[in-house]
């Protein structure tokens, strides 16, 4: 298959996915065959971008990264667009038959802010009822530097669910670990290169270990 019938066939998901997803999903389509900095080829009717258009810089900075990605895809990465709205992006990374050439890129944005604001005035609403401590959910992920590489994401992530940790690590019974692992795993930090191996250091065991808990079904 010629790589423009490739990137084809990938333009019926863009429509598919927005349809089924709705209003706060956008998708669009980059082909990478012209130039480095892409062009618009299928969108989203939500999609501000014009068809032609280069990459924007918050997917070229995910872009960037891919070399350090393992997999062709890497998911729910924190992200805050032109108009200051907070979003979480997947990238799924469209090659050639010999997997070599990057020949596009699909994107899937999601809209959360209206979910954080949703949340941030239920969080009020219970303090009010319980007299307990309000989570500020708009702090929180204005606290996030949406600006950061996909390795300094990863890692923030990790630090994050060890820190919630009560417990020293060699404490951890194995279906502890188990729940760590695949916590960590849905949010995309295995897709990067090293960090199966930054995880075996933190429990002390083997990458195989990591590996093996991945599999471990729940």
């Amino acid at each position: 298959m010629e790589k423009q019938e490739i990137l084809n066939h990938y333009k019926f998901m863009v429509e598919f996915i927005g349809k089924s997803l709705g209003k706060d999903v956008e998708v669009n389509l980059y082909s990478l065959l012209k130039n480095k900095e892409g062009e618009l080829i299928a969108k989203t009717l939500n999609c501000k971008e014009s068809l032609g258009s280069s990459i924007p810089s918050l997917y070229l900075k995910i872009i960037k990264n891919y070399k350090n990605i393992n997999g062709n895809m890497i998911n729910k990465v924190p992200g805050k667009d032109k108009n200051g709205k907070l979003c979480r992006i997947s990238t799924y990374f469209i090659t050639e038959v010999t997997k070599k050439e990057i020949i596009g890129i699909l994107n899937i944005k999601i809209d959360i802010s209206e979910m954080v604001s949703a949340a941030n005035y239920l969080n009020g609403i219970l303090k009010s009822v319980t007299g307990g401590p309000e989570r500020n959910l708009t702090k929180e992920y204005e606290e996030e530097n949406l600006k950061i590489t996909v390795e300094e994401y990863s890692e923030k992530m990790i630090d994050k669910m060890f820190s919630e940790i009560k417990k020293p690590n060699d404490a951890l019974t194995t279906s502890e670990k188990i729940e760590i692992v695949k916590k960590l795993d849905e949010k995309g930090v295995f897709n990067l290169k090293g960090n199966i191996g930054e995880l075996a250091k933190r429990f002390n065991t083997s990458e195989k270990t990591i590996y093996r808990y991945l599999k471990t079904e729940n």
